[in-house]
This record gives structure tokens, C-alpha cells and sequence, in this order.
């Protein structure tokens, strides 16, 4: 009886090892095993997809990408790439979802992976109402405040369209570009930076600082952004915001094309043409209000790019000047520019 015992024994043993027994999934008996389970997942959610990478399983050659609108599942087989990234395209923004991998190869699949979860959100619009004026060797940029904005990437060009390179990131909408080459052009565009990302650049600016035009002062939380003509007035107060603030400060631009200079400018400093030229910028809660406008000449003023209204222009010859009251009705979110366009009648 001990004899067949171990003869019984001996050939169950030798079964079990010419069937691979042992335990483990072997492949085929090659000894290939299942990869491990895929680590380091990381998910980038954008405008209607989530973006998907983790690191490399060691021996795997596919992955199986798992996807579920519920955390824990049940989960959804949506793709299988070779490689360790994949990018989950047409999905509703503002829905969440969950992700689970497993690694394969010919031996079988790997346990699933830790879950993660992204919510695809809309793209960040980006900033509008980008503004470049052009001094002594610097650009003044302004532009319209983007909702939840943390920062704003300013990129800068010495070339139309680029390349950029990323200059300032500013936390408010307006920055000045100091120590520009005068004479040469330069060209800008800004993005928005929120928890979401970063918006697309804005259309393109270009200014070419010049020694004929006046530099704008450093940041002033008492006077910067509002009164920018009467910026350079040896005598402004604050009280009174244009007293030939026209004449005395920023250039004159041609008066239906801001980017273009006027046509001519006389010995006294005026325009020989139609002219504008930029009084005030700042927000509507800075700048809305009624204002006296005085200078010396006539001439017929409106405002432009701004709601408001120029009521009650005089003329008076005894004195040559021209009085008028100038209401600033501004609506636009952020940073706004105001202009006075200048009709000349007689200087």
C-alpha cells in the first residue's frame, strides 16, 4: 500500500508539472506574466475632453482605458492605446468623469489602476479691447478684464504674428512696457490665466515708442488710469481734468483712425486736421461722471469708443475758448479708453 501511495503521488506530480501546474497565468507556459497595474495617472481637463497619461507598465503592450460618469463605476471600455497617454474628445463641459487603466499584454490584464477624475469646462475667451499707446521709450497697454482671471501673460513680437515672448504677468488689466528701443515697433498680444487654464492670445497691438511723444508716470494708485492727459500738466490738481490737457499731453490721432497720427500739427501744439485724442481711461466706476471741458480755440468735440454725451459747448471770441460739459457714460467691464474726437472750426 505505501508502495502505490508514492507511485500515485509521483505521477500526480509529474501531470501537474508537464500541465505548468503552480499556479499564475504564464502565457502559454513561456513564462510571461500580466504587466503591472499602470501608476501615476494624471488627468488635464479642457474644452470638451480630458487628456489622460500615466507612467509605463514594464512589459505591457496595450492599455485598456476605462471610463465611468459615477465614481467606482461601472465602468466602460473607450480606448486601448499602445502608448502611455490618450485623449478623451467629445464630452459634455461641466460633466465629471472617472477614469480607471489597466496595462495588457498576452499573458492577460493588470488590476485596474487608482481612480481619477477631471470636468471638461468651455475654453477661457481671451482678452478684449487690447490698447498699445506708444511714448518715450515705452508702450502703455490696457484691455478688458477677464471674469476670474488671476494673472494675464503680456507677450511681446519685434515681428507681426511672432514668435512671442512672455514679457509680464500682470494681476490687473494694463502694464507698461519700459525700456522699448524708440523708433522701433513693437508688437503684443495677452492671454487670461484662471484655475482653468490659460485663454487663447487676443488680437494683435502694435506700438513704436518715439522721443516726440511724453512718458507716462510710473504707477500711481492717486492718479493712474484716470486723467491721462492732464497727466502732464504742471498745474492739475485733480479738480479740474481737461484745461488744454488736448494740447499738452498725448499725441493727436487722426480722428477716425486711432492707429494713425493726425495729419498735421502747428506751431502751438494743434491739430492742423480732424483730430482725437485719449482724456481719460480707467474703469466705468473711475471715470463715469460729467466733467467741464475748457481750451483755448474753437473747435466741435464728441466723444469716441464710450457712451456719454458733450452738452453745452460755447465758444467765446473775446477770449478764444471753447467751454463744453462732457458726460462719460461708460459701460464695458475692466479698463476702458475714452477718446475726444476734435472737429476744427477755427484756431
Amino acid at each position: 500500500m505505501r508502495i502505490l501511495r508514492l507511485l500515485f503521488l509521483l505521477c500526480l506530480s509529474f501531470l501537474l508539472a508537464a500541465c505548468g501546474g503552480g499556479g499564475g497565468s504564464s502565457g502559454g507556459g513561456n513564462g510571461e506574466t500580466p504587466p503591472p497595474t499602470p501608476s501615476g495617472l494624471s488627468v488635464t481637463a479642457g474644452d470638451a475632453q480630458v487628456i489622460i497619461s500615466w507612467a509605463a507598465s514594464s512589459g505591457a503592450t496595450a492599455y485598456h482605458v476605462l471610463r465611468a460618469t459615477n465614481a467606482g463605476g461601472p465602468y466602460t471600455v473607450i480606448a486601448s492605446p499602445a502608448a502611455a497617454t490618450y485623449t478623451d474628445s467629445g464630452l459634455v463641459n461641466g460633466t465629471t468623469y472617472f477614469y480607471v487603466l489597466t496595462a495588457s499584454n498576452s499573458a492577460g490584464d493588470s488590476a485596474r489602476s487608482a481612480e481619477v477624475s477631471a470636468t471638461p469646462v468651455a475654453a477661457l475667451a481671451p482678452p478684449t479691447g487690447l490698447s498699445a499707446l506708444a511714448a518715450d521709450a515705452q508702450v502703455s497697454l490696457s484691455w478688458n478684464a477677464v471674469a476670474a482671471a488671476t494673472v494675464y501673460h503680456v507677450k511681446r513680437a519685434t515681428n507681426a504674428g511672432g514668435p512671442y515672448t512672455l514679457l509680464a504677468s500682470p494681476g490687473v488689466a494694463h502694464f507698461t512696457d519700459t525700456g522699448r528701443s524708440n523708433g522701433t515697433p513693437y508688437y503684443y498680444v495677452v492671454s487670461a490665466v484662471t484655475a482653468q487654464g490659460e485663454s487663447a492670445d487676443s488680437a494683435e497691438v502694435s506700438a513704436t515708442p518715439s522721443t516726440g511723444l511724453p512718458v507716462l508716470p510710473a504707477e500711481d494708485s492717486t492718479r493712474n488710469r484716470f486723467g491721462m492727459n492732464t497727466w502732464f500738466l504742471s498745474d492739475w490738481d485733480g479738480g479740474l481734468a481737461f484745461v488744454d490737457a488736448m494740447k499738452q499731453a498725448r499725441p493727436w490721432q487722426d480722428a477716425t483712425d486711432w492707429h494713425n497720427p493726425v495729419g498735421g500739427i502747428d506751431a502751438l501744439g494743434w491739430p492742423t486736421a480732424d483730430a482725437s485724442t485719449v482724456v481719460l481711461t480707467g474703469t466705468p466706476a473711475e471715470i463715469n461722471g460729467r466733467y467741464k471741458l475748457v481750451f483755448n480755440g474753437q473747435a466741435d468735440v464728441s466723444l469716441m469708443w464710450v457712451g456719454g454725451t458733450v452738452s453745452n459747448k460755447v465758444y467765446d471770441a473775446a477770449t478764444n475758448t471753447t467751454t463744453a460739459d462732457v458726460t462719460y457714460a461708460a459701460t464695458a467691464t475692466g479698463s476702458v479708453g475714452i477718446i475726444l474726437k476734435l472737429s476744427l472750426i477755427h484756431i
